[in-house]
């Protein structure tokens, strides 16, 4: 089976693939008891088409322009074209942590405005 370059660390930078279980412990040693975090199924690489189809979300094309239509499911400012994602090269220099409360509903925004656990 093919590695699968949207969540497999292999295809992070090297020095943030050697240290990424150290940042999800330290993570999970913040976190009250019950939480989990895991890495995102698109959180490691994307096409630029792909973090474009991330880009929509929230936005609607009107008068030869992306706008925001809606802010609560804006995910990412990140085009991937003209303004290039972390996540966009390869390595990676960007990887998504997802956190889970004890029931195991995904944390969907955070103190810093990120949504469903993506980044930029």
């Amino acid at each position: 089976m093919p590695a699968d370059y949207h969540s497999d660390p292999l295809f992070l930078h090297p020095l943030l693939h050697a240290d990424l279980q150290g940042i999800k412990d330290t993570i999970r040693a913040r976190l009250p008891a019950g939480w989990t975090v895991h890495t995102s199924s698109l959180g490691i690489h994307r096409t630029p088409n792909e973090q474009f189809e991330l880009y929509k979300e929230g936005r609607a094309f009107k008068n030869g322009k992306w706008v925001v239509v809606d802010k609560k499911k804006v995910v990412t400012g990140k085009d991937g074209f003209n303004n290039k994602s972390r996540h966009n090269y390869l390595p990676a220099s960007g990887v998504d942590i997802v956190l889970f409360d004890p029931t195991g509903k995904e944390l969907k925004q955070g103190p810093g405005g990120l949504h469903r656990g993506r980044s930029e």
